[in-house]
Parts: structure tokens; C-alpha cells; sequence
């Protein structure tokens, strides 16, 4: 399937288009076969976009309207006929307006349901609170459209003109709809264009295998889903080259760490991505990354798979590279472990290295 094809299929709009084709419908037909054709298409199409669903593609709108025509349809059992007749787009916008507003006063369990018993659709999460986004645009648009029929109504009789009523009440509804879908399609356009210039990030099942991708800023800033890194020892005479961390980084900002660490970004791999944050350590042929561990690192804010590698250099001319930071013994390093200056990464990963790099090194002086 095409981007342009699936950007369009995920405009969450479009899941007004029953309830605005039945309103369009009113106009030519007996409102009860324009319900039942409404009411048809939205039932093929909650089966169509579940289908859909294995391909990263929602429609959750379909959900509200659906239950708008059901609670519509209520009404036939009563003789209200005239009113039926003449208010049909009227009432679709009440049931829809009220629905919605249901749908919102449970929209924190709903994301929380979503968030945590579905695993294996990581874009479920983003796309139902952008449904949300749009199921809002939708009630105040549609809400304000009924205050303005309502005072309408209100005004003397005089004032009412029955060109003006004809467009209020059957054709500006159903234009609204449109316009909103419309709105939200560029909407979505500009968006995709800015997220293009994104740096993405895989998305890890609990076996570490990659399920999807989101854009960084999102994942820095909202749920937590578990992503790869990279992180890497520099070793020097025995001795640990540390710096402080960046300000602005989610785990331990301002403590020290190792100089090389970094999110492995989608459709790159865990090697490349090595050689991309030693820069121009990889014109020394004498510098070989070597792999250690690969853990689960988690706490409050983050859970990312962690791929540990180090760096032995052998002589002066390759610490010259390293400014900014400061040697670390063994011993420096254990007097000062439960200080709490040291990142939480490299408080984990120190006995770690004391038993295999460190203690392999010492063992061959």
C-alpha cells in the first residue's frame, strides 16, 4: 500500500463520511433508507479497517458513528415522523455530539487499556489519542453548529427566512463534515512532512525484535516503549575514560558516563551505528569495537535494550581524542560508586566490567 494511500485511510475524519453521506442522502431519498445505507457503510467499514488493523492502519471515528445509528434508528419505534423528517441531520449531530462526549469522559481508560494489553500494534497508542484529537474538533465544530440552530430557533418569526433554514438545516451540517475532513487531511499532510525530517526510532516486542518505529520526539516525551542503544567503554591503561552526560538526556543528566552512547535509529543496525558515534576513531585501524553484553536496561522514564561494546586504546596519541572528561581508576572509581555521580547505566554495568574486561587486563600485566 502506498504512503499517500494509507496517510489518507488513517485521517480519522473520514470515519464521519456515513453520517455525513446519509445527511446528503436526506435530501433525495426517505430518511430511513438513507439510515440504512449510512448504517451499511459503517459496518462494512469497521470490518474493512479491522482487517486493516495488521497493517498499521485504524479508523476508530467508525465506532461513535456506528453507535449514533443505533441510537437513531431507537427513534423509529416512536411516532415522531414529521420531526424524523424534517430534523433528520439535527438529531444525527445530537446522537453523534452525545456519544462523543461519552467517548471522552473514558478517554484516559481507554489510552490505558491501549497502552498496556496491546503489545503487538505499538502505532495503536499514538493513532487512538490522535482519534481523540479529532473526535474533540469534531464535537465542539458540531456543538457550536446546534447552539447556532438553537438560537435560531429562538428568534421571532419574522426574522425567519426559508432559504436560510433549508441550508441550516440540511446542507451546513453535512458541509461542516467535509470541511473538517479536509482540514484534517492537510493537517495530516504538513504533519507527515515534518515527522520526514524526524529521527525514528524502532520499537522492541519483550523478545527485542523490532515491531515498528516512532519519531523521537514522541517516544522522549510520552509512552515509554522499549528501544535499542548503543553504549561504549573506552579503556586506557586500565584506567575508565567517563564525562558528564548531556543535560537534556531522559537517564542520569549531568552524571557521568561513558563518551559514547546513542538510540540505534530504524533501519540501522546495532554495527553501524557503532561506527557512527566513534566517528573518526574509525580511521585507526588499531581501534576494534569489541561487543560484551547485551542487557535490559529499565527504570521510570525509559526501557531500552542496551548493546555494550568497548574501546581499549594503546597509546597517548589515541587519548589525545578524549578531552573534556578525566581517567578513572579501579579504585577511584569504588570509593566514589555509591556517591551517586556516576549514571545509573554505569553504576549496573561496573561489576560487570571489573569481572571480564578489567579483571582480563589486569590479569595480563
Amino acid at each position: 500500500m502506498s504512503s499517500r494511500a494509507r496517510r489518507i485511510l488513517n485521517n480519522q475524519a473520514l470515519g464521519l463520511t456515513p453520517i455525513l453521506l446519509e445527511m446528503f442522502l436526506d435530501m433525495f431519498l426517505p430518511y430511513t433508507t438513507s439510515l440504512v445505507i449510512g448504517f451499511s457503510i459503517t459496518i462494512i467499514g469497521l470490518i474493512v479497517f479491522r482487517a486493516l488493523w495488521s497493517k498499521g492502519i485504524y479508523q476508530f471515528l467508525l465506532i461513535p458513528v456506528a453507535i449514533a445509528h443505533i441510537l437513531y434508528s431507537l427513534f423509529l419505534f416512536f411516532d415522531i415522523k414529521p420531526t424524523l423528517f424534517f430534523y433528520f441531520p439535527i438529531i444525527a449531530g445530537i446522537l453523534l455530539v452525545t456519544v462523543l462526549i461519552i467517548f471522552g469522559i473514558f478517554r484516559k481508560r481507554i489510552l490505558l487499556h491501549a497502552n498496556t494489553q496491546h503489545p503487538r500494534y505499538p502505532r495503536l497508542y499514538p493513532v487512538l489519542k490522535e482519534a481523540f484529537y479529532v473526535a474533540l474538533i469534531i464535537q465542539n465544530c458540531f456543538t457550536l453548529y446546534l447552539f447556532v440552530v438553537l438560537l435560531h430557533n429562538h428568534l421571532p418569526q419574522s426574522a425567519h427566512d426559508a432559504t436560510f433554514e433549508l441550508f441550516l438545516y440540511h446542507y451546513f451540517e453535512p458541509i461542516l463534515g467535509l470541511l473538517i475532513i479536509v482540514y484534517e487531511q492537510i493537517r495530516i499532510k504538513m504533519l507527515t512532512y515534518k515527522l520526514g525530517k524526524e529521527i525514528w526510532l524502532p520499537v522492541l516486542n519483550g523478545q527485542g525484535r523490532v515491531v515498528g518505529s516512532i519519531p523521537y520526539s514522541f517516544s522522549d516525551t510520552h509512552k515509554k516503549f522499549y528501544h535499542p542503544i548503543v553504549r561504549i567503554v573506552v579503556i586506557y591503561n586500565n584506567m575508565l575514560y567517563l564525562l558528564p552526560r548531556a543535560k537534556i538526556v531522559l537517564v542520569s543528566p549531568e552524571q557521568l558516563d561513558y563518551p559514547f552512547y546513542q538510540y540505534i535509529f530504524f533501519r540501522h543496525t546495532v554495527e553501524s551505528t557503532v561506527h557512527d558515534i566513534i566517528g573518526d576513531l574509525n580511521n585507526d585501524p588499531s581501534i576494534n569495537p569489541r561487543f560484551l553484553i547485551r542487557y535490559t536496561f529499565e527504570n521510570e522514564k525509559v526501557k531500552q535494550l542496551v548493546s555494550l561494546y568497548t574501546i581499549t586504546l594503546g597509546n597517548e596519541k589515541q587519548v589525545q581524542h578524549f578531552t573534556g572528561g578525566k581517567w578513572w581508576t579501579m579504585k577511584q572509581i569504588e570509593s566514589e560508586l555509591n556517591s551517586k555521580i556516576f549514571s545509573e547505566y554505569f553504576v549496573k554495568e561496573f561489576p560487570y566490567l571489573q569481572n571480564t574486561i578489567l579483571f582480563a587486563e589486569n590479569a595480563t600485566r
